[in-house]
């Protein structure tokens, strides 16, 4: 019951304050704390959130002027040592592997890439990047990330993607702005995917969001604690815009929803919310698949 109580809340929240792109519960240090990610300045969201989680301690994150000051740095480029082939193709194949499983288990994160230490006494060498929301704020019921994965050192960055800020985009990348086709709701594009199933020759390509970004339906899916594919997906066709029709007026549609869940998973009682797009377009970029 807590779970979904904490879903609706922040479900309510996202609806009323349009300025809130996403925010993480946790704690830093053991002490309860709370970020909060904003389009632009908002005093009321700020209100609201010091007043609903007044035990922790806050930080609110204005991604536009955060954006504006990481694009005046942009040329400040620090080339890396050239990887060895072998250990690149390992890294990637460890990646591909255990995406997946990090996803799960830290809702925060961005991106998995292969990078090399910064500094310490493994500067240099070859490792694990995790790029995340914030590098000391554990979220609720999770834990820290580790520290090496299949024998490389674990590298943490901090950072965001520009969720919801894709007027004139003209192609999807992370943290792209979507939305349902008939509703202003906006979300943000997570990982790309790429999913066979059983009884599929071709594969189909597209991205995660949560589900209740991309389903008008997502309660009732998530009450039933089903599938979507065993709920109502044969009745109908939930299809997704970029940009969101909340952030711009030249939405266009770009893909189906083509599996999703929400709900208590199994007697663990694990909390899902997500949903797969199957894109009806290309995917632009340079863009890495996670295999499911």
């Amino acid at each position: 019951m807590e779970k979904k109580e904490s879903d609706e809340k922040r479900k309510k929240i996202l609806e009323q304050f349009t300025s809130v792109l996403t925010y993480i519960v946790g704690k830093i240090n053991d002490k309860p704390a709370v970020k909060v990610f904003l389009k632009g300045e908002d005093s009321k969201a700020e209100a609201h959130f010091r007043q609903s989680f007044h035990k922790h301690s806050m930080q609110f994150v204005n991604v536009t002027k955060r954006m504006e000051e990481l694009l005046q740095k942009a040329t400040q480029i620090k080339f890396q040592p050239q990887m060895d082939k072998e250990i690149s193709k390992r890294l990637e194949e460890i990646i591909q592997e255990q995406s997946r499983k990090l996803m799960e288990k830290h809702s925060h994160i961005i991106r998995i890439s292969a990078g090399n230490m910064p500094e310490g006494m493994h500067a240099g060498k070859p490792c694990i990047v995790i790029h995340c929301l914030d590098k000391i704020l554990i979220p609720t019921g999770e834990q820290e990330f580790p520290k090496q994965i299949e024998g490389f050192q674990v590298c943490i960055k901090e950072g965001f993607s520009m969720f919801g800020f894709c007027e004139g985009c003209e192609t999807l990348k992370n943290g792209c702005s979507i939305g349902q086709r008939l509703d202003t709701a906006a979300g943000s594009i997570g990982f790309f995917v790429k999913v066979r199933k059983p009884d599929q020759l071709i594969e189909e390509r597209g991205f995660l969001t949560a589900a209740h970004v991309a389903l008008p339906t997502f309660k009732a899916i998530y009450d039933a604690n089903t599938l979507l594919t065993e709920h109502d997906l044969g009745k109908n066709l939930y299809e997704v815009v970029h940009p969101s029709l909340g952030d711009s007026k030249s939405a266009r549609t770009i893909g189906k929803v083509s599996e999703a869940f929400c709900g208590d998973h199994g007697e663990e009682g694990i909390g899902i919310d997500a949903a797969f797009v199957n894109c009806y377009e290309e995917i632009g970029g340079n863009e890495r698949y996670i295999y499911a």
